[in-house]
């Protein structure tokens, strides 16, 4: 009897308390994991390309960064072990890094491989040489830099740049693309560091990119390039027009150039006659170019050169000489009256003019000018000689580009500068060369004084005999930005009578003013004469905004 009641006892606690049973550990199949390999493959694939433009793996040694898929599972790890692209990438910046090396050559399975190989001294590169040669074959994209190194003499860079063009010579008949940089040492003068290049050992090759390295006359070389960039000249020689252009004249398949303070050709041997040029020289495969240099070298390649329609184009000029010359880096552009570029300077459709704000803590001022069919045309004008007034820097530059640009027919402007620097004729000569423009943005410093006049002039005095005025300056002009600038008591009211009595006098209504003010002073009057006034602009415009910036 006790036996029963103890087990019907028993009964009642495991109803009342059920066993406590783990977890399972077994994660349920996601979505992915019931796709067919064939997708899976891809997606690990995508995985790959994302990898490459990502900075999440970056301090992994190159094809490490597909470990993670691997351990996700076994499946997981089988598929990335049959992807050979995701094993293709391969990073040594140390010889520590040669059995990963070693491990991404086995899985990629003899496809084309991109090797970056970063050399700290002339003993490490004699330990990753043999496995270098090993995938020699199979090297499509290859990059080799020489490691900083403060306490390296030149004379040891000079020592790993001869013996990477040994290593190079011997060979790459799948190479595709190549990059070679060494240090910036300032003792070491052209041509100490020289890359000369084998033609018949580079047949596939249409990419080159050095770097403070000199390189030799090579025209079977430049013949078949498509991308070439050069740059960061050693020594106190510099590029010739004459050269940079018999480089253009070779490689007539370029797509994408680049030359930075460029160093002269060893051992050129002149293609083209610098003084017998009768037409321009045409490269139509070019989308891409960007120099930075002197003036006269940008100024000889835009009279030399006709850029094709469509063209990325990005100057840096140098611009050297001291305040009182007045120069501003664009006039001598516009000195021939009918220069090859001249579609540029006649589709231009938008311009942004950037001039220093704060002449001594900035030292550039930039020129953007866009057309959806022409292309882009970036002018970056930095100047060596910057000294107080910037004022003249900014009036120079807005002169110019108005005599660069004056057959353009813009439709919008941006411009930061310092706007009382202007002076208010300038202002009205900018917009009578400019009747189609529709949208003016301006941000910076200064009253806007002189502006809002110019704004209210007309393009030309009316005669006597003449029953009505002439129309006001900017006829289409729909749209006015003005950002950035400090606050006063005035200004508001100002930009609000000039719109209005652009309306009393005829001008079409405005689609858009957006005014935003620093410092803003708020008490009950300021904030009912700032309501009345945007009631007042209303009424000339549909959509008004105003705001205050931190």
């Amino acid at each position: 009897m006790d036996q029963e009641l103890n087990l019907q006892a028993a009964n009642a606690m495991s109803d009342a308390y059920p066993p406590i049973h783990p977890p399972s550990t077994r994660i349920p199949p996601t979505p992915i994991d019931q796709l067919p390999n064939e997708i899976l493959m891809e997606i690990f694939r995508a995985f790959w390309d994302l990898r490459l433009e990502t900075f999440l793996w970056g301090h992994q040694p190159g094809s490490l960064a597909v470990l993670p898929l691997c351990a996700v599972s076994r499946r997981w790890r089988e598929v990335a072990f049959a992807v050979p692209e995701l094993w293709s990438y391969v990073r040594v910046n140390a010889p520590d890094d040669i059995e990963w090396m070693q491990l991404a050559r086995t899985r990629s399975r003899r496809h084309p491989i991109t090797l970056s190989v970063v050399i700290p001294d002339e003993f490490a590169f004699a330990e990753v040489l043999p496995e270098l040669e090993g995938c020699r074959a199979l090297i499509c994209d290859l990059t080799i830099s020489l490691a900083e190194d403060e306490d390296a003499a030149s004379e040891i860079g000079v020592l790993l740049a001869g013996m990477t063009m040994n290593f190079l010579n011997a060979g790459m008949p799948a190479l595709v693309a190549l990059a070679v940089s060494i240090p910036d040492w300032p003792d070491l003068e052209p041509p100490g560091a020289l890359l000369t290049l084998d033609a018949p050992q580079f047949p596939r090759l249409r990419a080159l990119e050095v770097c403070r390295l000199q390189l030799s006359w090579m025209p079977d070389i430049f013949a078949r390039l498509r991308r070439l960039s050069t740059g960061d000249c050693r020594g106190d020689e510099i590029l010739s027009p004459s050269e940079f252009l018999d480089v253009l004249a070779i490689s007539q398949q370029l797509e994408d150039v680049s030359m930075k303070e460029g160093m002269p050709f060893h051992d050129h041997a002149e293609v083209i006659a610098w003084n017998k040029m009768d037409r321009p020289l045409e490269i139509a495969n070019l989308r891409k170019l960007e120099i930075h240099d002197d003036g006269w070298l940008i100024l000889a390649l835009l009279q030399r050169v006709r850029l094709p329609v469509g063209i990325h184009a990005e100057f840096r000029v140098y611009v050297s000489g001291q305040w009182d010359d007045k120069v501003s880096g664009l006039l001598q552009m516009s000195i021939p009256d009918d220069p090859t570029n001249v579609h540029f300077l006649e589709t231009t459709t938008s311009a942004d003019i950037v001039v220093p704000v704060d002449g001594h803590h900035e030292e550039h001022a930039h020129l953007d000018c866009d057309n959806a069919d022409t292309g882009r045309f970036h002018i970056i004008l930095a100047f060596f000689a910057y000294e107080q007034p910037p004022f003249m820097r900014a009036q120079c530059i807005l002169e110019d580009f108005r005599t660069l640009f004056r057959r353009a027919p813009l439709r919008q402007l941006s411009i930061t500068c310092d706007l009382i620097r202007i002076p208010h004729d300038l202002w009205v000569e900018v917009f009578r060369t400019f009747p189609s423009l529709c949208e003016l943005h301006l941000s910076g410093e200064g009253y806007p004084g002189r502006l809002l006049a110019a704004l209210a002039a007309r393009p030309e005095e009316g005669s006597a005999s003449e029953p009505l005025p002439p129309p006001l300056i900017l006829p289409n002009l729909n749209t006015f930005t003005f950002k950035d600038f400090s606050w006063h008591r005035d200004l508001f009211g100002a930009i609000v009578r000039t719109f209005e009595g652009r309306a009393v006098a005829g001008a079409s209504r405005m689609r858009e003013v957006h005014v935003e003010l620093r410092g803003r002073e708020k008490n009950s009057d300021l904030n009912s004469m700032l309501r009345l006034d945007l009631a007042t602009l209303r009424q000339h415009c549909d959509v008004v905004v105003y705001t205050d910036a931190e």
